[in-house]
């Protein structure tokens, strides 16, 4: 019989974020298939609402309820001065959760995250997985919102290489951080898993979906030529360049063009940068929406946009999104370096991939959208490319290597 195993998740999202439900839970799932009897999980979440004393209660949404999941809220705070004092707090926080509940594992997604784990286990001598390793510090600087001398970048930085040195077992989210490791640090770690951001395809299915009566919900003509985006806009994400490429959109394809943008980005912020673009974005139809009614958003789409930027780190991520666009019969357009994906998407006719955001490279992305559009092959292709590198059975290996 196995010994029960005491884990304590740690992600720097909140809980209502879309990557805990899409990104966390279904990895914890497969986790706890794995665990003896009287085994737990506690999952704990950054959260900015101000009195935590008011969101103690376990969710009661369905995702939670399936899995029996205890939830551990902490404070957020942006990683400058005040919140660089609040995670040296919490890693004591930590320590004295560790001990008051037998956690005999840390397991951190992402390496903010990881950076909290990493200490915790210095001072407490638990064992430490890291999931979702890939570089962060890096990406914060490419993408303009660290500077190199600033000391989020250097303490970041020093701890990604830490971790990734002491981490008893880091599951990667692409198959040659192990190389990113040697080049930028020197040595090779030991015990490396490989996981991508896998999808449920049976949720993201688009034979669940009636297309046509999909449309009429959301008052789209039945030929309108429809992008989807779901994503946040700014920082790391592209937010000028997509308003720029949607009004592109609209000026090829005309008024059948029409953008869902799922977007956690305040509408007030889009609206701010369109007008001072001078950009008509009424074609941009702006959602907020829970995670389980975005597979309906991308059953009615012709093809995805991704507005991650290219950037060099970027090409050792996962993004989450692009596997549940393939799943859905989505081409996409994405950037150069994206993860693993922009040469899937070459490889298999799955999307378009761009060099830059420059008004030549979009025009040239509307014309090879084209072509994809009236293949009939297309949504079968990106269907399968879904199948093929992001089924959950991926995962199952993984995590069952680790805790099986």
């Amino acid at each position: 019989m196995k010994s029960p195993k005491h884990i304590l998740v740690i992600c720097s999202w909140s809980r209502v974020n879309p990557l805990v439900h899409r990104y966390v839970l279904p990895y914890l799932a497969i986790v706890q298939r794995h665990l003896g009897p009287d085994s737990t999980i506690h999952l704990m979440t950054y959260e900015q609402t101000p009195e935590l004393g008011e969101i103690t209660a376990q969710p009661s949404d369905a995702s939670w309820q399936s899995l029996n999941v205890r939830w551990v809220p902490q404070p957020y705070s942006p990683l400058r001065i005040r919140g660089w004092w609040l995670y040296i707090r919490q890693i004591f926080a930590v320590r004295r959760y560790c001990r008051q509940n037998r956690i005999t594992t840390l397991h951190a997604f992402a390496p903010v995250a990881g950076a909290v784990a990493w200490l915790s286990s210095r001072l407490s001598s638990r064992k430490l997985i890291i999931d979702s390793w890939e570089p962060h510090a890096e990406c914060m600087v490419e993408t303009g919102v660290w500077s190199r001398s600033s000391l989020s970048f250097r303490l970041l930085w020093w701890m990604e290489k830490k971790m990734a040195h002491d981490a008893d077992i880091l599951i990667a989210a692409h198959p040659e951080m192990i190389r990113y490791a040697e080049e930028k640090w020197q040595f090779s770690p030991a015990q490396v898993r490989y996981r991508p951001a896998c999808v449920n395809l049976e949720e993201f299915n688009p034979a669940r979906f009636d297309r046509t009566a999909l449309r009429k919900k959301f008052s789209l003509a039945h030929d309108a030529i429809v992008c989807v985006c779901a994503s946040q806009l700014g920082g790391m994400y592209y937010l000028d360049e997509s308003l720029m490429l949607f009004d592109h959109g609209r000026r090829h394809w005309g008024d059948r063009f029409v953008v869902q943008l799922l977007t956690t980005t305040p509408k007030e912020t889009i609206l701010e940068r369109a007008n001072a673009l001078r950009l008509n974005i009424d074609h941009v139809h702006i959602h907020c929406c829970a995670p389980e009614d975005v597979p309906e958003h991308l059953a009615l789409a012709d093809f995805a946009y991704n507005p991650q930027k290219a950037v060099a780190s970027k090409r050792y991520g996962t993004p989450v999104k692009n596997g549940e666009y393939w799943a859905m019969g989505l081409p996409i357009a994405m950037m150069k370096e994206t993860s693993q994906d922009s040469t899937l998407a070459i490889a298999h006719q799955a999307g378009v991939v761009l060099e830059d955001m420059s008004i030549a490279s979009m025009s040239w992305l509307m014309e090879q959208l084209e072509l994809l559009l009236n293949d009939s092959g297309c949504r079968e292709r990106c269907r399968s490319v879904a199948q093929q590198t992001r089924s959950f059975a991926i995962a199952e290996e993984a995590y069952r290597s680790i805790y099986g």
